[in-house]
């Protein structure tokens, strides 16, 4: 599959209903914002990102592996796992 399956319904599917959660347009790479105005390839624009990478096993199609992401921040990491932070409480 020379396009990874990145152009179909269900990849679209997929992009719409990250798009529609309540953090759909928050970078999970480095929390800022994301202006709904900017279209790619603008660096600041919505791009999604796999949080496992496709090239370490991440599955393609399951919601849980996807979030949102500037394509800067997005492209920046490349296929690196994120470490997730866990907050704590304040002390």
């Amino acid at each position: 599959m020379g396009n990874n399956g990145r152009t179909g319904h269900a990849y679209r599917k997929l992009i719409a209903a990250v798009k529609a959660r309540p953090d759909g347009w928050v970078c999970n790479r480095c929390g800022g914002s994301i202006d709904p105005g900017l279209r790619n390839p603008h660096p600041q624009s919505w791009s999604l990102d796999h949080l496992v990478p496709l090239d370490h096993g991440g599955p393609l199609l399951d919601p849980s592996n996807a979030a949102a992401a500037h394509l800067t921040c997005n492209s920046k990491h490349g296929n690196s796992i994120k470490k997730k932070i866990i907050a704590s409480q304040v002390w």
